[in-house]
């Protein structure tokens, strides 16, 4: 048997002690991976342009940035799931 955990990305500074926390509690559960979605829907049912689209992946970004440290320091891997809201080179530019 594994433990996987299930987490939010902090998406507002006011987010980080939740976060932190959170990664703490599923370290301790037993979980090596926590797992994320960026979006909620399907990319094109989501953005009207993509200007808007392009704002989003901008907030994802510092999401992402904002947590790899919190996830680094707890040897804690991200898995980010990925239904049809990123093209590949969108997604290897954007773990790179």
């Amino acid at each position: 048997m594994y433990v996987e955990a299930t987490l939010g990305l902090p998406h507002e500074k006011s987010d980080l002690g939740d976060f932190k926390h959170n990664v703490r509690v599923a370290k301790n559960a037993g979980a090596t991976v926590i797992r994320t979605a960026m979006l909620s829907g399907r990319r094109y049912e989501m953005f009207d342009t993509a200007k808007a689209f392009s704002e989003f992946a901008e907030q994802q970004w510092i999401a992402l940035a904002q947590a790899e440290p919190i996830l680094r320091n707890h040897s804690m891997k991200l898995a980010i799931e990925n239904h049809k809201d990123w093209r590949l080179d969108e997604m290897l530019m954007l773990l790179q």
